[in-house]
């Protein structure tokens, strides 16, 4: 059931006091928690991350949201102070090196009625901003939310439109009750993918990483590990594909995500 609030007031008539019980309208079976949002990242906090932790600091502070950064100890505590600077609440984990396995963790941190999270490489684009400060994901029909992830190369001005990179759908906001992942690499959410936001995450892996350390999370995580070959030679296209098709990313906001499957500049890549 949904939290009651009383309001008192004055009988205009005897001057008595009044009690009335209000339910707030809304569309969660679940109770109102102490927050409106969480917003969450797990990060072992290199100095790369920064411009992210940054950006997910001030899109908490413009939504009223709580920002809780889970930070991941399997490199040692060096690097806490940087999460800890951004964050509302820091939370101690250590994963075995993919983030699924502390996820969970992360979210059980949050206090929010409804939990976004973002990886430590990704960014909300202005349409994703604007969506989420409108409320747009409380419309009565889901508690569930997926968002398409944009692949930003080669630069922040492009995307990816190629498949599988597009539209590549991940669930990212859900009501607490719905938060829910299992601890392995790559699983998907517990409840599905949920309806598709017309806005987009901004994913900037391809542009922070180089591509060695790409390959070696290929070999030693993605590599058989995916669902299939096509997902899993995503880490390192520049080694997979002979070709990428690239469209300006604008505002991020796509009505249609399959619109643009396939759709732009074709780049041939040259082999290194």
């Amino acid at each position: 059931m949904s939290a009651q609030q009383t309001i008192q007031a004055q009988c205009p008539h005897c001057y008595g006091k009044l009690e009335f019980r209000v339910t707030p309208k809304m569309n969660l079976d679940g109770g109102i928690r102490a927050k409106h949002l969480s917003i969450c990242t797990v990060t072992t906090a290199q100095p790369r991350t920064e411009a992210f932790l940054l950006h997910m600091r001030e899109l908490a502070d413009d939504l009223e949201a709580e920002f809780v950064v889970g930070f991941d100890t399997r490199y040692g505590p060096a690097n806490m102070g940087l999460a800890q600077k951004y964050a509302d609440t820091t939370v101690l984990v250590k994963s075995k090196g993919y983030l699924e396995s502390v996820l969970q963790d992360v979210i059980d941190s949050c206090t929010g009625t409804w939990i976004l999270r973002l990886d430590d490489d990704e960014m909300a684009s202005p349409a994703m901003w604007d969506w989420l400060k409108n409320k747009k994901y409380i419309n009565g029909e889901t508690q569930i939310w997926g968002f398409p992830e944009a692949t930003l190369w080669p630069s922040t001005m492009s995307f990816i439109t190629t498949h599988p990179f597009w539209p590549d759908s991940h669930p990212r906001l859900q009501t607490w009750k719905y938060a829910k992942w299992d601890r392995t690499p790559h699983s998907g959410a517990k409840y599905g993918p949920g309806l598709m936001a017309p806005v987009a995450i901004a994913h900037h892996k391809l542009l922070i990483k180089p591509i060695e350390e790409r390959r070696k999370i290929w070999e030693q995580r993605d590599k058989g590990k995916v669902r299939d070959e096509i997902h899993a030679s995503m880490c390192v296209p520049e080694d997979n594909f002979d070709e990428l098709t690239i469209h300006p990313f604008g505002d991020g906001r796509f009505d249609d995500v399959n619109a643009f499957r396939n759709v732009g500049e074709i780049v041939r890549l040259t082999k290194p």
